[in-house]
């Protein structure tokens, strides 16, 4: 538990000190690998911090390794992580970064195939969103292959 609880701090350093003026800054990097670490022991109980990492980090490869991580852990009980995807999908503020959005497509379909309704039903919204022409190809390509895993 330690050892998460480390991952945690190093992934959210910048969400828990924006201006990090006294303390040294973690690379963009090296804060995506410790989302990327975390997801492979991560529970239910680190949804909460996920999210908010998705939230409030500036930094989009450390966004799209929360949403990643969100999805390897499969659960998202309260539903905050899918409704965290739906405002980042649709209007009035939605995302055009196709590397987050692609992550998004992953995670959606993976808390989608574990949850099943409701979960399930604002996941297939989110995925056929992310699957019409005018999206990025690869994340297209993405929700696609998640949509066809139903």
């Amino acid at each position: 538990m330690e050892y998460a609880l480390w991952l945690m701090q190093v992934a959210g350093i910048y969400i828990s000190n924006p201006l990090i003026q006294n303390i040294p800054p973690v690379s963009v990097q090296h804060r995506t690998e410790a989302v990327r670490l975390l997801s492979f022991m991560g529970s239910r109980e680190t949804i909460p911090f996920l999210t908010n990492l998705f939230h409030r980090d500036p930094h989009s490869p450390v966004k799209a390794a929360a949403a990643q991580a969100i999805g390897r852990i499969g659960v998202d009980p309260e539903g905050i992580a899918i409704r965290a995807f739906m405002n980042a999908v649709f209007p009035p503020s939605p995302m055009t970064d196709e590397v987050v959005l692609t992550a998004i497509a992953e995670s959606a379909g993976a808390i989608s195939r574990f949850s099943g309704p409701p979960l399930s039903e604002t996941g297939i919204r989110i995925l056929a969103a992310l699957s019409t022409p005018d999206r990025h190809p690869q994340t297209r390509r993405q929700a696609l292959i998640e949509i066809r895993s139903f």
